[in-house]
């Protein structure tokens, strides 16, 4: 019989390292002169469709890939199946996405000839080559799937956002191959928008709350789900769904507004379902008499698990404050579902609202799923390699403080109304400077993920 495979922890170094180097690295470049006054990089399309691109396929894209290629067969209780293919699906990607920055950041320097004509080809060649792993990666999954027991139960409450996230990768990756073939610089512009909302709303929401209702009840210790997610996941698929449908088709502006609402809405259930509030306002010994019952509690008690462990957590301490992230990022999520509906809203009446998509979108992605990823990777990850604990606890505390200074830095300027600042200009003043120092908290916070993971897999 096939074991399983053991972590591929070079997912995690190769995620890390491209969002280090290439897309926080680029969004600190092109946050910097727009906070502190200066000329913008040349070729600022380019900055910002490869600095996209980078965070989701590179940075979120293969950290979500390497920790399912592990987490998914011991789920479904099956081998993965094709092991060998693990490593052409990490070589692939990265590749793809070296070759393309590297050339899109050249041809806009070269005249027309035949080195910008190669390079473009190479363009469409890289594209190619992420679409392939990307493929390969979904067939992986889609084969571990039907191979699973076929009473297995375990997978149906979650398996509509699991069906959404493969369906979402594959189409990113297409529609990029599309995007390369079809559209020049800027006329890419408008597809990379699109795109970016379908890795959203397809890929990175319903794997991250999959996870999270697979893993909490574990990590944090929140009582069992005593509701089935399925048809949260199809009303959520079909209204992320008809969001997608209305970029390639003109749908009622009101249809696509109602869309976004119950989306937000679903979000706010699902985070309702979770706990989390009670779980960050109650102190241990009330949250577990509400949820789990005093009999339990006096249980824990007289085995003296209660007093071992961290109260309330199964854990002794040796991943640091890690909830901490986790809470934020839902905290950060909740407010996004808030700022969709205040947006969603003011597409089918007269309200005016001081903010457009772009801060929004960095509180899913820089609020939500990159603060999520620091704390589960911290509490999670040491585990997948048989370790007991984390090399420095501390530096938990310092991502989750660098995390949030980034977050806030880059949306607090962006969401408050001018008009409110306006008499103190040395208020906007500052903001702005907050604004363009939060790429670089975002990279002193991955450096330290980065020092604290590659220790712990050392040690």
């Amino acid at each position: 019989m096939p074991k399983h495979q053991s972590f591929q922890k070079s997912y995690i170094y190769t995620a890390l390292w491209l969002a280090i180097l290439g897309g926080f690295s680029l969004g600190a470049h092109i946050a910097m002169p727009m906070g502190f006054g200066w000329n913008l990089p040349p070729f600022y399309h380019i900055w910002v469709q490869t600095h996209g691109h980078l965070q989701l396929l590179g940075w979120t894209g293969l950290f979500i890939i390497g920790v399912s290629l592990y987490f998914m067969p011991r789920f479904v209780k099956v081998p993965l199946p094709y092991q060998f293919l693990t490593k052409w699906i990490l070589i692939l990607i990265t590749t793809g996405l070296i070759i393309k920055t590297g050339a899109l950041f050249t041809i806009p320097y070269l005249e027309v000839g035949t080195i910008q004509s190669f390079l473009t080809y190479l363009v469409r060649v890289s594209a190619g080559l992420e679409w392939i792993g990307v493929f390969l990666y979904v067939f992986l999954l889609v084969t571990l799937f039907k191979r699973k027991p076929r009473n297995y139960e375990g997978l149906k409450s979650v398996q509509p956002f699991f069906v959404l996230m493969a369906t979402g990768f594959l189409l990113y990756a297409s529609l990029h191959i599309v995007q390369y073939f079809i559209y020049d610089a800027a006329g890419r512009m408008p597809w990379s928008s699109m795109t970016t909302d379908i890795f959203f709303m397809l890929v990175l929401f319903p794997v991250a709350f999959a996870f999270s209702v697979r893993t909490f009840p574990l990590f944090i210790q929140i009582p069992p789900f005593r509701v089935s997610f399925f048809w949260f996941g199809i009303a959520y698929g079909l209204s992320a769904v008809t969001c997608i449908t209305g970029a390639f088709h003109d749908l009622p502006l009101q249809l696509d507004a109602l869309a976004k609402i119950l989306i937000s809405c679903i979000i706010l259930i699902l985070i309702y379902h979770l706990k989390l509030i009670p779980k960050m306002i109650l102190s241990p010994r009330l949250f577990m008499i509400r949820y789990y019952g005093e009999k339990y509690l006096n249980d824990r008690i007289d085995s003296g698990a209660f007093t071992r462990a961290r109260p309330g957590y199964y854990d002794f301490g040796q991943y640091g404050r890690f909830e901490l992230l986790i809470f934020s990022a839902y905290i950060w999520l909740a407010i996004f579902a808030g700022l969709e509906i205040l947006r969603s809203v003011s597409q089918i009446t007269a309200l005016s609202i001081p903010f457009g998509h772009d801060p929004v979108r960095h509180v899913f992605l820089l609020g939500f799923i990159t603060l999520l990823i620091f704390g589960m990777a911290q509490r999670m990850l040491p585990g997948f390699l048989k370790k007991k604990g984390l090399w420095s606890r501390r530096i938990v505390g310092w991502t989750f403080i660098l995390g949030n200074l980034a977050v806030l830095g880059r949306v607090l300027p962006m969401l408050i109304p001018q008009r409110w600042v306006a008499g103190v200009p040395e208020v906007h003043q500052w903001l702005m400077y907050w604004f363009g120092m939060s790429g670089s908290f975002a990279i002193l916070a991955l450096i330290l993920l980065l020092v604290n993971l590659w220790r712990t897999f050392r040690g």
